[in-house]
């Protein structure tokens, strides 16, 4: 290995100046490179940019300071990297490519290339001292980041311009360059949110509230960043797994959120945690008490008479209304109905364990937030419980598939695709089976369901869907093989999501399979290669995990 980079550092070094510097530029930027983006070091807009000379860099002697260094030693016309304005860099990545250090990929205006082999970037990359690369790193940043200001695109290039600000963190000492670095992270990584990219996306987030001194943190002029990335990183944590970091986080923005309106993000994101964990209970007590701080409030108890009293209020707010005229209720706009749907949505899973008595209400109260407010995309939900209630609960099936189909439809009406999952499983879980479908039909709706959610990063519901579809696959009379290979992918991947609640559902119906098989001691007892029922008992009772 080491021999291949020698042999690589000595062609690269034959190479003239200027290939040597679009070479090490290019390894600057990783193991793929658009022709545009070396365009932009060699730009006449940036020549004499304040910066550190790309050629110097790879020579001169280490310097402890920061300072730009232009180097003097060519007649030609320099930018701030040392490489000579308007050089044909078509021309010298053709030379590049044909002496086997690059390939190409693309063409016009949308050239690509990337380095024939990871040694070749290294080799080029290692040209610069490890002691500079910092600063090297930060003057790209800035030349990037400017040029993406001059051309505003600095959106759509975001992830290129932080990559290289990141890796010369440690250089900015301007408390301007420094606080816009942690708002160009938070950007970086609400987009990787958005495109579930969550690993990346907690990385950015680190580095944006690192940018930040303490003194700045949650202050009058700095509040918003800091709010969005302390709440963004609860998200993050949570898909990560990293449920004590998810309550850290939360905690920082409770401390300091000015009202509840701006805790409702992390304290989502807190619930979502604890119903992972199987901590029911908190998350019933955690939306109750934000609940009733926004003035929705339910009783300590709930008997029959209570559920009867709140149907026939929802039952009168539906009276006479077709299914046209709810799809064409206005859209939801008041921000705190908006976020008492969020938090009531959240109740559904855990009401259904540990308070089913609750579960009822808390459907019928959004169903009439819908009527009355207008549709959020959490009403997609409201009416799909809804379905459920009156079909499984009531025994209006017909009435229940109607709420159920219209739910679908609500779904069409929201770009927010975070509900689309529950929704589906909802639908295809607890209400087709009741209607027109076999158990059979719901398999691929509900698999689907499971790829919705891990779209959008929403494992807990990604897995019910996957429950469903395996065990309705079961109790349809779908092979055991089969069976059993879909709920061994369902443990593990619940496991590996910290979801040890589901994981514990599942293992019972894995062993139930199993001993259908043949493949325990006794067919009569839960006991073998997937659980122990004595050592379950002990797992799920009640003073090691709430219900």
């Amino acid at each position: 290995s080491d021999d291949i980079v020698d042999l690589f550092t000595a062609k690269i070094k034959s190479l003239d100046a200027d290939a040597r510097g679009v070479l090490t530029m290019a390894a600057y930027l990783g193991s793929a490179f658009r022709e545009s983006t070396l365009q932009v070091f060699l730009s006449e807009s940036l020549a004499g940019s304040e910066g550190t000379s790309a050629s110097d860099i790879t020579t001169r002697p280490t310097t402890p300071t920061a300072e730009p260094v232009i180097s003097k030693r060519s007649v030609k016309r320099k930018n701030s990297l040392n490489l000579s304005v308007g050089v044909d860099v078509k021309g010298i990545a053709k030379k590049l490519e044909k002496n086997g250090l690059i390939m190409s990929e693309g063409v016009g205006s949308c050239s690509r290339y990337k380095f024939s082999h990871d040694q070749i970037q290294q080799a080029a990359y290692k040209l610069t001292p490890e002691v500079d690369r910092p600063l090297m790193h930060l003057h790209i940043g800035r030349m990037l980041l400017k040029d993406a200001e001059i051309h505003s695109k600095v959106d759509k290039d975001v992830f290129l311009i932080v990559d290289q600000f990141n890796r010369g963190k440690s250089l900015i000492h301007e408390a301007k360059e420094r606080i816009y670095l942690a708002r160009l992270n938070l950007m970086a990584g609400e987009r990787s949110i958005q495109s579930s990219a969550f690993v990346s996306a907690l990385t950015y987030l680190k580095v944006g509230i690192s940018m930040l001194e303490p003194r700045e943190l949650f202050s009058s002029e700095h509040y918003d960043i800091s709010l969005r990335l302390y709440s963004s990183t609860a998200e993050a944590e949570l898909v990560n797994g990293n449920m004590g970091e998810v309550e850290a986080a939360v905690a920082v923005v409770s401390k300091h959120a000015s009202c509840l309106l701006d805790r409702i993000p992390s304290l989502v994101s807190l619930m979502k945690s604890y119903i992972a964990q199987g901590k029911l209970t908190d998350t019933i007590s955690t939306g109750l008490d934000a609940l009733e701080k926004l003035g929705v409030s339910f009783p300590q108890s709930v008997g029959t008479l209570t559920i009867i009293r709140d149907m026939i209020k929802t039952k009168i707010k539906l009276r006479g209304k077709t299914d046209e005229q709810l799809r064409q209720l206005s859209i939801m706009k008041d921000e705190s109905k908006i976020a008492t749907m969020g938090l009531l949505r959240l109740l559904f899973s855990s009401c259904y364990v540990a308070r089913p008595d609750l579960l009822p209400l808390v459907t019928f109260r959004m169903v009439r937030l819908s009527v009355k407010h207008g549709l959020s995309h959490s009403s997609a939900l409201a009416f799909a419980m809804y379905g459920f209630v009156e079909s499984a609960i009531m025994g209006n099936f017909q009435e229940g598939y109607r709420f159920g189909k219209l739910a679908l439809s609500f779904l069409e009406k929201f770009e927010n695709k975070e509900i689309h999952c529950q929704v589906v499983w909802t639908f295809w879980g607890f209400i087709a089976p009741w209607g027109e479908q076999s158990l059979i039909d719901t398999l691929e709706n509900l698999k689907y369901s499971y790829k919705l959610g891990m779209e959008v990063g929403d494992q807990t519901n990604a897995l019910t869907g996957f429950l469903f579809s395996a065990l309705n696959g079961f109790f349809s009379g779908q092979s055991l093989a089969l069976t059993l290979g879909e709920m061994d992918s369902f443990v593990q991947r619940a496991v590996s999501f910290g979801d040890e609640f589901n994981a514990q559902v599942m293992v019972i119906y894995q062993q139930c399979v199993l001993n259908l098989m043949g493949r325990s001691d006794n067919p009569v007892v839960l006991q073998g290669t997937a659980m122990n029922e004595d050592d379950h008992l002990e797992k799920v009772a009640p003073d090691k995990v709430e219900f």
